[in-house]
């Protein structure tokens, strides 16, 4: 007999999210802990589709809002990693959904951030159908400012979380001493904040073939990697003693390795960029858990009824 077929809509997945550790398994599917199971993941630009024996169901899901969970859950896992002990100070670039998702990872998880600026001020996170965002950050100790000026949003900033690229120009002056910028767009940043980075990684160094349309990539491999630096045999972490990305064009590492290694960044001096890139699928694993959790909390739509994209708005 064929599984029957649940349609989730943007507002479900983001209601199941609540249901499943995002950071941890985004953490453990890119360092390989997950095993396969069966449900069978197969997706195109508009939807994605789980099919999950276990429970005789079948899942559709926009699979623009499962990209936006799983980029909100890379910069999340990448801020608990890389940024220094203490208070944090963010920023974050984007409107609509995907500032929402942005902005609730950080009050789900980063305990640490005690002020949250948001630009353009046009989030719409006050009467949002998807999450009580500001709510979230206030029962989370965190404050939260909107502003229509991009470098006063980021002014000060230790975490700096690029959403979206839709102004002109994009602006964000000077970046803090040590910050850490997650580009989430998939898009080229602006030379004049390039100008400023120190350091690049990726989520994933092997995406970076089917992301050779990006400038950065096209650096990194037009660049031989740099070799050891004779002056210091210390290699108690990726981060130390590295030339600068601005004299190499190199790209130093990846979050996987990061994470599978337990890797260290010991220069809290730096500005260091990540990259997250564009892949083929959007994560299975997690795409299985949000469905998972979502039918048990008895959402989503019988087939006949259409699945909603989120909007930005």
């Amino acid at each position: 007999m064929a599984n029957a077929v649940l349609l989730l809509r943007h507002s479900d997945m983001v209601h199941a999210l609540g249901q499943v550790d995002l950071l941890d398994v985004v953490a453990r599917d890119m360092t390989g802990q997950l095993a396969p199971g069966r449900s069978g993941v197969s997706a195109t630009t508009e939807v994605t589709t789980v099919n999950d024996p276990d429970n005789e169901l079948t899942y559709q899901l926009p699979t623009p809002s499962l990209l936006m969970i799983r980029l909100a859950g890379l910069a999340g896992t990448a801020a608990r990693h890389l940024l220094p002990p203490g208070a944090i100070t963010a920023a974050v670039l984007g409107s609509g959904a995907v500032a929402r998702l942005q902005l609730t990872v950080m009050a789900h998880y980063l305990p640490d951030v005690s002020q949250v600026a948001a630009h353009p001020s046009v989030v719409h996170i006050r009467h949002s159908a998807d999450c009580d965002v500001r709510g979230s950050l206030y029962r989370a100790g965190s404050t939260l400012s909107l502003s229509d000026d991009p470098m006063r949003t980021a002014f000060g900033a230790n975490l700096l979380v690029i959403g979206e690229i839709g102004w002109v120009p994009l602006d964000v002056g000077h970046l803090r001493a040590g910050a850490l910028v997650a580009n989430a767009t998939r898009r080229d940043l602006p030379d004049a904040l390039l100008a400023q980075v120190d350091r690049v990684c990726v989520d994933d160094l092997t995406l970076l073939e089917h992301n050779q349309h990006r400038t950065f990539v096209q650096r990194h491999l037009g660049c031989p990697p740099p070799g050891p630096d004779p002056t210091h045999q210390r290699t108690d972490g990726w981060y130390r003693r590295r030339p600068s990305w601005r004299a190499t064009r190199h790209i130093d590492t990846d979050l996987c390795r990061i994470l599978a290694e337990r890797q260290r960044r010991t220069d809290f001096d730096d500005v260091l960029l990540l990259e997250l890139l564009e892949t083929a699928t959007a994560g299975t694993h997690l795409a299985t858990r949000l469905c998972r959790a979502a039918g048990g909390l008895g959402l989503g739509l019988g087939l006949g009824h259409r699945i909603d994209e989120p909007r930005n708005g």
